[in-house]
């Protein structure tokens, strides 16, 4: 059966097909072949959330951390519950410095899967920034669990080991901070390479 179109769908960018394959409306890079089965609900615009997700991650990866949280937040609009891109658009949010958005994206991200070590790790450092230390401090020993859980035995244990450096640095150096005071230091994204 072939695609059918109305004309709502056209201005907003979407294509429901009535037959298509057993693929969920949000998952990313969806693409309607003939042989698909019946019915599917497939939106086109899945395309472009996984376009702005690419050109998020580029920009992220490049330092361009205003374009990054544009092409994300565009990203999420198709796909609010997806924590990866929640925690990529924090990270393009820390770059940007804006503190209390990056913490509130990673705290839905990890509300959505809680072993996400990145942004674990990444809403302690931020929960630092804002001066809340007690949560910061719980983001640590939730990772200090983790690392115990694991031994070293387990994929990521070098990951845990990070986060968990990460955190207790970003710790020490608030306690050498005065109060009140928020810590603004580069990214190290942005940190120039030699070479």
């Amino acid at each position: 059966m072939r695609p059918s179109l109305c004309l709502a769908s056209l201005f907003m960018g979407c294509l429901f097909l009535t037959r298509g394959a057993a693929a969920q409306p949000n998952s990313p890079n969806v693409r309607w072949t003939p042989d698909m089965s019946d019915g599917a609900v497939v939106a086109l615009n899945n395309h472009n959330r996984a376009s702005d997700f690419d050109q998020g991650f580029d920009a992220l990866t490049a330092g361009r951390f205003r374009e990054a949280a544009q092409h994300l937040r565009r990203a999420l609009k198709s796909a609010p519950s997806d924590p990866t891109t929640l925690t990529l658009y924090g990270q393009a949010l820390e770059g940007l410095q804006d503190w209390r958005g990056a913490e509130a994206a990673f705290a839905q991200s990890l509300a959505l899967n809680p072993n996400q070590i990145v942004a674990r790790r990444e809403r302690g450092v931020a929960l630092v920034r804002l001066g809340r230390l007690d949560e910061a401090k719980s983001e640590l020993v939730n990772l200090e669990a983790r690392a115990d859980a694991c031994a070293d035995d387990c994929v990521g244990a070098e990951d845990i080991d990070h986060a968990l450096a990460v955190v207790q640095s970003a710790l020490a150096r608030s306690t050498a901070t005065p109060a009140g005071a928020v810590l603004v230091q580069p990214s190290p994204r942005a940190a120039p390479t030699s070479g």
